[in-house]
């Protein structure tokens, strides 16, 4: 058979750990703690720093076009906030709002099923703002500039800082969700629309 690269098999030994101290959470079971106390290779700490700091995101909202800042303000903070992809919050609608839950039909999803994002206060407060800003509009964000010139955009204020790009937001929302609230795993999984454990790696 084909040997397997460093970060594939990563992913399978995390997603066997993860798998195995679930069950074992679940059903008081114990397992002897050198199961996994493995010589790991150098490849697997090599792992890129996917991590945003608000401070880091407000220079990015800075470095945009003055005419263009207050959307990019909103949609990212909108994306650290659901963990939504790209195309899920380009195309929200004020209608798929509604009971502290953000619907996000099948059609606008990666994995071609209806998704229910829950959404806290601060994201309620802009959303409201938006509303009231744009009365007669149906998009959250119908200010927004065309995909390509997003794009564009990102390249040019994110400048040498080629690790930033819109799918980190994604991995950085994802990465609060676990810390600052008490959902299990699966619960976020489910959440963020990740069917399978192994595309969802948190280390």
């Amino acid at each position: 058979s084909r040997p397997i690269s460093d970060s594939s098999a990563r992913i399978y030994y995390y997603t066997l750990k993860r798998t195995i101290d679930y069950y074992c959470d679940h059903n008081d079971v114990h397992i002897n703690d050198r199961t996994f106390n493995v010589n790991a290779p150098a490849s697997w700490s090599n792992v890129r720093n996917k991590r945003l700091s608000d401070e880091k995101v407000e220079l990015l909202v800075k470095a945009m076009p003055i005419e263009n800042q207050q959307f990019f303000r909103d949609f990212f903070f909108f994306l650290l906030q659901t963990a939504c992809r790209r195309q899920e919050a380009i195309g929200a609608k004020f209608s798929e709002f509604s009971n502290d839950w953000f619907e996000i039909p099948a059609s606008r999803n990666k994995t071609k099923k209806e998704r229910r994002v829950p959404y806290f206060t601060d994201i309620a407060a802009m959303i409201e703002r938006r509303r009231n800003q744009y009365p007669d509009a149906e998009l959250l964000f119908p200010d927004q500039p065309t995909v390509k010139k997003i794009g564009l955009l990102m390249k040019i204020a994110r400048g040498s800082d080629t690790g930033i790009v819109l799918h980190v937001f994604r991995h950085e929302a994802i990465c609060r969700m676990v810390e600052r609230t008490d959902w299990k795993e699966i619960d976020i999984m489910k959440i963020t629309g990740h069917d399978r454990p192994d595309t969802f790696e948190l280390r």
